[in-house]
């Protein structure tokens, strides 16, 4: 097996994480600017009168999540391809032709695995698995959501396993994060319930922040199932990441 072939979680992450901090300065503008309407809707959550807080504004926000998420891997996964096939990077106008697939695909997937988390929960879990590289597939193959769902779930198979701790390792590392930076806002909850002593810049700040650094590690997890589609198509596909990469040249 070459090294393009393995798919060990440990490979994955390490590329993953080499290749992420290595076009940091590249992945983390895009993965902001993408979240930006969400943390608009964050601010405005914050210091909007509680009845219209509450109406509606989940709902609304897990759209823009969803738009967000699309957006940031459709931007992520050709240079990261790129950079394991040794290949140039992507241009804008390559990379923006393959936006309209990632977010019919991320609602898609999105829908269908709420749905399954919705009937008892582990029937989402195994959907969020089997499609685990569906947006890694419409991006890089130019495939519509049915083809890309049908392909992850083809590549993923013999291989889910390691799907579910790349999941984890990275589930551990957002929630981990996001955490951290949700403790400022915890403590205004708590010290100011009704929001009438603390100034709204600080309400403001303690609500995007969190969203801020779910919007880099986005980015990351992008970076991580593109690697493991990238080695998945090596190993099943019988060809290295170069000729993968050529897709965008």
């Amino acid at each position: 097996m070459s090294a393009e072939e393995d798919v060990t979680v440990g490979a994955v992450l390490s590329d993953a994480t080499r290749i992420y901090f290595r076009s940091f300065v590249r992945f983390a503008p895009v993965a902001i600017l993408a979240h930006v309407p969400v943390m608009l809707l964050d601010a405005f959550s914050v210091i909007a009168p509680p009845d219209v807080a509450s109406s509606g504004l989940t709902q609304i926000s897990t759209f823009l999540g969803t738009v967000a998420l699309a957006i940031t891997s459709a931007y992520v996964v050709p240079p990261v391809m790129s950079e394991l096939g040794h290949r140039a990077s992507p241009t804008f106008s390559q990379v923006s032709s393959r936006v309209g697939a990632a977010l019919v695909t991320a609602w898609i997937t999105n829908f269908i695995v709420g749905l399954g988390l919705l009937c008892f929960i582990v029937p989402g879990l195994v959907l969020g698995v089997w499609y685990c590289v569906a947006i890694a597939a419409a991006v890089g193959e130019g495939l519509g959501a049915g083809k890309a769902m049908e392909r992850s779930k083809t590549l993923t198979e013999g291989h889910r396993g390691t799907a579910v701790l790349l999941s984890l390792a990275y589930g551990f590392l957002l929630l981990g994060s996001i955490a951290i930076t949700v403790v400022p806002g915890l403590y205004f909850a708590i010290e100011d319930p009704t929001n009438t002593s603390t100034s709204p810049p600080l309400l403001v700040v303690s609500a995007v922040v969190p969203t801020a650094v779910q919007a880099l590690f986005v980015a990351y997890g992008a970076a991580i199932f593109t690697v493991f589609y990238v080695r998945l198509r090596a190993l099943k596909d019988g060809i290295d990441a170069a000729a993968i990469a050529n897709v965008f040249s």
